[in-house]
C-alpha cells in the first residue's frame, strides 16, 4: 500500500503542469467568452451619468464618408432650383474609414443639461433674443428640453469636457448619422418630408422655405421630436433641429485622423455637421459639410458629444 500511494504521488507531480496548463486555458477561454458576449450591441443605449444623456453605442468598423457632387446636386435639384454646380465638392472623394467604437449622445445636449454646465462654472451662458416666438430660450422652463443653441465651438468642447465626453470627430458624427450601408439621409434615401426631420418648411419665416412640408415646428423642436428620421443606430436628430460642431479642422478629404486636422489647440475653423430648422431639405444630406470659426455661433448651431468605450 505504501508503494502505490509513493507510485501516485509522483505521477501526481508528473502530470500537475499538464493539468494546470489545462485549467489555465479553460478560464482564458472563459474569459474570453465573457467579455465578448459583454460587448455592447450596435445601436444599445445608455445614461450618462453626469448630465442623464441617453448615449447610442456605434460598433467599430469601416463605413463610407462621403460622396459625389453628382449625387448631391442631383438631391438638391429634388427640393429647389437654385442648386450650384461646384458647392458640393468639398464632400469628395467617397472613401472609406475604419473607426474604434464609440458611444454618441442620442440627441443634441438640451438648455436644462448644459445649465448645469454654466451653474458649475466651465460653461458660458449662451447668448439670449427672441427667436419667431421663443423668447427667453434658454432659461425659460417651457424650452428645457429643447436643444442648446448659440455656443461657440470652446464651449462645446467645454461641455463635453465638464461630462467626461468629447466632442464627435465629423468621421464619428457622419458613420452615426448614416451607418455602413452608404444611405444619403439617416433614415435611408427616402426623401426628406414633414415627419422625419426639423428644417425650413411651410413654418419657417423664410422665403426659401417648403410650402408643400408641415413638420410642426416654426423654430427648433424638443429634443427627439422626430423618431421616424432615427439614423440605422437610433441616433435622432442628425438631419434638422440645430447644426452640430465637431471636433475636426476644416480640411480635404480623404479624411485622416492623424494629420492634425483633430488637433484641439490648433487654430482653424472647425467642421459643422447636420441641417437645422432655418436650413433647405438638402442640407439634411449626412455627407454634408459646414465650416465656421471656434468664436462663431448661431440660433442654428448646438452640439451633442461623445466617449469611448
Amino acid at each position: 500500500m505504501i508503494g502505490n500511494h509513493s507510485r501516485l504521488k509522483i505521477m501526481d507531480k508528473k502530470f500537475t503542469p499538464l493539468w494546470v496548463a489545462i485549467l489555465i486555458g479553460i478560464i482564458a477561454v472563459a474569459i474570453f467568452i465573457i467579455v465578448r458576449t459583454g460587448a455592447p450591441a450596435s445601436g444599445e443605449t445608455r445614461i450618462a451619468e453626469k448630465d442623464g444623456m441617453m448615449q447610442v453605442y456605434i460598433p467599430a468598423g469601416p463605413f463610407t464618408m462621403g460622396s459625389s457632387e453628382e449625387i448631391m446636386l442631383a438631391e438638391c435639384q429634388k427640393y429647389r432650383d437654385d442648386c450650384l454646380q461646384g458647392f458640393y465638392q468639398d464632400i469628395e472623394p467617397q472613401h472609406t474609414v475604419n473607426l474604434e467604437a464609440f458611444w454618441i449622445d442620442q440627441t443634441e445636449v438640451t438648455n436644462a443639461m448644459y445649465a448645469q454646465c454654466v451653474s458649475d462654472g466651465p460653461c458660458r451662458k449662451p447668448d439670449e433674443f427672441i427667436l419667431f416666438g421663443q423668447p427667453g430660450y434658454f432659461e425659460v422652463p417651457e424650452f428645457a428640453d429643447y436643444p442648446v443653441r448659440e455656443i461657440p465651438w470652446e464651449d462645446a468642447v467645454a461641455y463635453c469636457t465638464w461630462v467626461g465626453r468629447r466632442l464627435p470627430s465629423e468621421a464619428e458624427w457622419e458613420k452615426a448619422a448614416r451607418g455602413t450601408d452608404g444611405r444619403l439621409y439617416p433614415w435611408g434615401d427616402d426623401p426628406v418630408s414633414g415627419n422625419l426631420n426639423n428644417y425650413c418648411d411651410m413654418n419657417c419665416p423664410r422665403s426659401f422655405r417648403d410650402m408643400a412640408v408641415d413638420d410642426g415646428f416654426s423654430g427648433t423642436a424638443p429634443v427627439g421630436s422626430f423618431p421616424d428620421g432615427a439614423s440605422p443606430y437610433g441616433v435622432l436628430d442628425m438631419a434638422g433641429n440645430l447644426r452640430e460642431w465637431t471636433s475636426s479642422l476644416y480640411a480635404p478629404y480623404p479624411y485622416r485622423p492623424d494629420d492634425g486636422r483633430e488637433d484641439l489647440t490648433v487654430d482653424g475653423n472647425r467642421v459643422i455637421r447636420g441641417n437645422h430648422w432655418d436650413g433647405t431639405a438638402d442640407f439634411a444630406l449626412s455627407a454634408y459639410r459646414f465650416e465656421d470659426p471656434p468664436d462663431y455661433y448661431s440660433d442654428c448651431v448646438g452640439f451633442r458629444c461623445v466617449s469611448s468605450p
